[in-house]
C-alpha cells in the first residue's frame, strides 16, 4: 500500500479520492470491482480484503443458472475457468444418519439436457476457486490484502473541487493494516493504522458487516437500531471443511463404501446427504441435524482453450457441510447468541466464529450420530480448512427502499441479504454485482444507479429467498430463466488481447493495459485468434446491414454477439468433457409431501 503526506489530524492517508472503496474482498467485493471495472474502466476502484492472504477454505458454491449468467455479463470468459475448475454432479443419494442405510430415493441429474435448455448446468466450485478466479481477473493493485476496515465515516472530509466533484463530501474509512516483515528478519508482526478517501463505499464485508453496524446503525450502541440491520439467528449451527484423497490417504483413513470409486465410479461425482430419514420416515420438514457431502473438483474430461491441464489424481476435493439444532441456547458454545448484538470482529459465512482446531473438534462432536467411516472423513479434514458458525439470514421483510442504499453508501451480498446456505447467496451476490455494473454503465456512477440498482434488486431477491414452497416453485424459473445486461464492451476486450499479444512477442504497447496488469490466467478465458480477427473486421467497419455500413452501435452489437457465441460454445464444451461417458443417476421420486432440502 503507497502511502502519502499525513492528514491535517496527522493520520496517513494511503489513497485519496477514489471513486469507490469496497470494503470485503471475498466474490461479492471482487465481483463488484470488476463490473464496476468493465462498466467504467477509468473509475478509482480498490478493494480492502482484512485477510493478508487468500487461504483454501472448506466451503463450496452450486453456481447456478442465474449466478453463472450474471459472471458472464460481467466477463465472457469467467465461466470458463470456473467451470474447468468445478465438478458437475451425477445425482443426490440420501442415507439414514445412525444406520448409513441408503434410502430409496434418488434425486436425479441431466447435465446435458440442462446445458442443451439453459445453456449451463449447474456446476460445485470452492468457494476459494471461486474467489481467486474473480481476484486474477482484476487490474493489479485493485485488490489491497491485509487492510482490516476498521471504522467508516460517509461524511468525513469536503470532496476536492474538480471535474468529479459533485460539491458533496468524501467517505473515509480507517484501516489497520498489515506490514510485510523486515527483510530476513523475525519478531512480532507489524500493523499500521492508515486512512482511505473515497466518493462512495460499496460494503460487502459479509453478514455481521462491520460497515454495516458503524454506518447504518450508529456503530452498534442502539441495541433496537442494531437488531433492525443485522441477520437473525435461526437456530441452527453449521461446520464446513474440505479434503483431498490424497490427504485422506496419507492420514490412512479410507473412503467410506458410498464415497469408493471402486464400489461405484460415480462415488465421488455425486451429492451425499445425511438426515434423520428413513425408509418407513421421510422428511416432513427442514431436518435438525445432518451432513451433506459434495465434489467441487474432479479430473473427468480434456478441459481448457489454450492447453491447461486438469487437475492432478488425488486433488479431488470432497467437501462436507454438518448442521445441528441445539437443544437449548445456550449450547451454541459460542457460534451463536441467538440475536445480533455487537460484535468486536468482522464475520461472515466464510469466516466463521470458530475456526481451525477449535472448529474441527467442535464439528465432530456435533457429529456423533453419524456411521464411524463417515465421522473418521471429517476427523481427518486437515483443521485450517474448517470454520463453524450460527446461521444467521436477513429477513426479507426488511428489504425496503434505502436498506441496502445510503446516499453514497451500497451494501451488496451478505452484507446486504444473507441467504440460508442453499446455494443462492453466492449466485445473488454475483446477480447484485452485474447489476450494478449495469446501472453504473447506465446513469453514471452515483445515486441514480445506486437507486435504480436497490429497486431492481429488492423484489428479486426477496421472491427467491423468501419462496418457502415445497418443489420451489417460485424461485425455481426466477433463477433458471435469469438474464443480465452485459457490462464488457467487445472493444475493451479487443484492446486487452491486442496488448497481450504484442507484448507477449516482446513489443509493449503504449498506453494499453498490459498482461502484468492482470492475473495469471493463463490462455484459459481468453479469446481465440479467430474471435479477434472478427471483432478487428466487424469494429473497423467491415460488416455491414445490406448494403449500408453498420452503425457504431450496430457493430458494437454484432461483435458482442460473436463473444457470447464463443463464450457459450467453450462453456458448452467445458460442461460436456465432465459428463460424456458417465453414468447419471436417474431419478427416483420419495413419497408425496417429502420435505425437500435444498
Amino acid at each position: 500500500m503507497v502511502q502519502s503526506q499525513p492528514d491535517e489530524h496527522g493520520a496517513k492517508i494511503a489513497f485519496d479520492e477514489l471513486d469507490v472503496a469496497i470494503v470485503g474482498g471475498g466474490p461479492a467485493g471482487l465481483a463488484t470491482a470488476a463490473a464496476l471495472l468493465r462498466a467504467k474502466p477509468s473509475l478509482r476502484v480498490k478493494v480492502f480484503e482484512a485477510s493478508p492472504a487468500f487461504r483454501t477454505q472448506g466451503s463450496g458454491v452450486l453456481l447456478q443458472t442465474n449466478g453463472a449468467r450474471a459472471l458472464q455479463a460481467i466477463h465472457p470468459g469467467i465461466m470458463h475457468r470456473l467451470t474447468e475448475r468445478g465438478a458437475i454432479t451425477s445425482g443426490v443419494y440420501q442415507y439414514n444418519d445412525e444406520s448409513g442405510e441408503r434410502l430409496p430415493w434418488v434425486g436425479g441429474k441431466d447435465p446435458a439436457a440442462d446445458l442443451r435448455l439453459r445453456g449451463w448446468a449447474n456446476c460445485l466450485v470452492l468457494w476459494s476457486d471461486l474467489r481467486e478466479v474473480l481476484a486474477a481477473g482484476l487490474p493489479r493493485g485493485v485488490l489491497e490484502l491485509g487492510c482490516k476496515v476498521t471504522h467508516t465515516d460517509m461524511g468525513a472530509a469536503p470532496e476536492p473541487v474538480g471535474e468529479q466533484s459533485a460539491g458533496g463530501r468524501m467517505a473515509q474509512l480507517t484501516i489497520l493494516c498489515k506490514l510485510p516483515a523486515p527483510e530476513g528478519g523475525e519478531g512480532q508482526e507489524q500493523e499500521e493504522e492508515v486512512v482511505v478517501r473515497a466518493r462512495h463505499v460499496i460494503a460487502a464485508d459479509g453478514y455481521f458487516s462491520r460497515v454495516r453496524r458503524t454506518v447504518c446503525a450508529g456503530g452498534g450502541s442502539d441495541p433496537a437500531a442494531l437488531a433492525a440491520e443485522m441477520p437473525a439467528f435461526m437456530g441452527l449451527l453449521l461446520w464446513r471443511g474440505s479434503i483431498t484423497r490424497a490427504e485422506l490417504e496419507a492420514a490412512g483413513v479410507p473412503l467410506p463404501a458410498c464415497l469408493d470409486p471402486a464400489l461405484d465410479s460415480e462415488a465421488l461425482c455425486r451429492t451425499h446427504m445425511w438426515t434423520t430419514a428413513t425408509a418407513d420416515s421421510p422428511l416432513r420438514g427442514p431436518p435438525a441435524r445432518g451432513l451433506m457431502i459434495y465434489p467441487a473438483r474432479n479430473t473427468a474430461g480434456p478441459v481448457g482453450s489454450g492447453g491447461s491441464q486438469t487437475l492432478v489424481p488425488g486433488d479431488e476435493r470432497i467437501v462436507w457441510n454438518v448442521w445441528v439444532t441445539p437443544p437449548k441456547p445456550e449450547q451454541a458454545g459460542g457460534l451463536a447468541d441467538g440475536g445480533a448484538g455487537p460484535r468486536a470482529e468482522d464475520r461472515g459465512t466464510q469466516h466463521g466464529s470458530s475456526a481451525g482446531p477449535e472448529a474441527l473438534s467442535a464439528a465432530v462432536a456435533a457429529s456423533s450420530f453419524l456411521t464411524r467411516d463417515v465421522a473418521a472423513l471429517l476427523a481427518a479434514t486437515p483443521a485450517d480448512r474448517v470454520t463453524g458458525h450460527g446461521l444467521y439470514v436477513h429477513p426479507v421483510q426488511g428489504f425496503k427502499q434505502g436498506a441496502w442504499v445510503r446516499d453514497r453508501l451500497v451494501l451488496v451480498g451478505d452484507a446486504a441479504h444473507t441467504a440460508p446456505p442453499d446455494g443462492q447467496g453466492a449466485n445473488l451476490a454475483m446477480e447484485d454485482a452485474a447489476v450494478l455494473g449495469a446501472c453504473v454503465r447506465q446513469h453514471g456512477l452515483g445515486p441514480e444507479a445506486f437507486a435504480a440498482w436497490e429497486a431492481a434488486r429488492q423484489p428479486r431477491v426477496a421472491s427467491i429467498l423468501g419462496d418457502h414452497t415445497p418443489g420451489a416453485t417460485i424461485r425455481t424459473p426466477l433463477i433458471n430463466e435469469a438474464a443480465f445486461e452485459r457490462v464488457w464492451s467487445p472493444a475493451d476486450l479487443l484492446a486487452e488481447e491486442r496488448a497481450l499479444a504484442q507484448a507477449a512477442a516482446g513489443a509493449g504497447v503504449a498506453g494499453l493495459t498490459q498482461p502484468e496488469d492482470f492475473g495469471g490466467q493463463g490462455d484459459v478465458g481468453r479469446l481465440p485468434p479467430d474471435v479477434v480477427a472478427s471483432l478487428e473486421r466487424i469494429l473497423a467497419g467491415g460488416v455491414g446491414v445490406g448494403a449500408e455500413a453498420a452503425s457504431a452501435p450496430e457493430a458494437e452489437e454484432l461483435a458482442a454477439a460473436v463473444v457470447r457465441e464463443w463464450s457459450a460454445d467453450m462453456v458448452g464444451r467445458l460442461v460436456m468433457a465432465k459428463v460424456e461417458g458417465r453414468a447419471m443417476a436417474v431419478r427416483v421420486p420419495p413419497p408425496e409431501g417429502t420435505y425437500s432440502v435444498r
